[in-house]
């Protein structure tokens, strides 16, 4: 069943296509700053999540990995599937594990894409890709599957695609305005546009120490909510 779900998502034509567009991108801005020194190259390298890799995941996160959640409503075939031996609680758990499954492959997809870039112009010496990558990674991976999780629940909640695609994308977008500083609390109006909704860690944005605990409490918050009422607005709708 993890294989079927999966291969609803893996597309080899929209992924060829997508990734030669961001692949692309990638190194026209790699090549635009080689002139400039190797500095700029590795300022660029590190970059990568901040619009392009970020965007790029957030988009293919809703256009793709919601679309699971409402196949089957757009197919006509719900109540079919609800009426299988594995349509109810087992089959929404595959798909939470097959949309995070995938998330982790295409979080490394766009990673492999970010290192060609780098290795086409500058021989990486030992130590570049050093903690603060690593971190960096580790953010993106946290801030993406916890968005492809919340963009789900959000999905069954509301019974519609282009309605979640358009929540998520506001919110998922308010980062890309609403900048702040390193000394804004996740708590206020600004901070909460920010750093609030999955982008700002998809960004890889580096975390002060001091924030690490605020961060874990309004996600904690945050996704516990969503997670809760996904349930019961489901087993209400007889549907777990």
């Amino acid at each position: 069943m993890i294989r079927w779900e999966l291969k609803k998502l893996l597309n080899p034509v929209w992924m060829s296509v997508v990734f030669s567009l961001i692949a692309s991108i990638w190194i026209l801005l790699m090549y635009f700053v080689s002139t400039s020194g190797e500095q700029r190259i590795v300022e660029r390298f590190f970059s990568y999540w901040s619009v392009l890799g970020s965007l790029s995941l957030g988009m293919i996160i809703l256009f793709v990995n919601t679309k699971l959640f409402s196949l089957d409503s757009e197919q006509h075939i719900k109540e079919v599937v609800l009426t299988t031996k594995h349509g109810k609680r087992r089959l929404l758990a595959t798909r939470f594990f097959v949309t995070m499954m995938f998330t982790a492959i295409i979080v490394s997809l766009l990673m492999a894409l970010q290192l060609a870039g780098l290795l086409l112009f500058v021989e990486p010496e030992y130590g570049m890709l050093n903690a603060t990558y690593m971190m960096q990674i580790v953010t993106v991976f946290i801030g993406s599957e916890l968005f492809a999780i919340f963009a789900a629940c959000l999905c069954i909640l509301l019974s519609s695609h282009a309605a979640t695609v358009t929540l998520c994308a506001f919110l998922f977008g308010c980062t890309y305005i609403f900048r702040t500083n390193f000394e804004t609390s996740i708590f206020s109006l600004n901070g909460l546009f920010d750093k609030g909704f999955f982008s700002y860690l998809v960004r890889g944005e580096t975390l002060l120490n001091s924030e690490v605990q605020a961060f874990i409490a309004w996600y904690g918050f945050l996704m516990m909510i969503t997670i809760i009422l996904t349930l019961t607005f489901q087993s209400r709708r007889n549907e777990l």
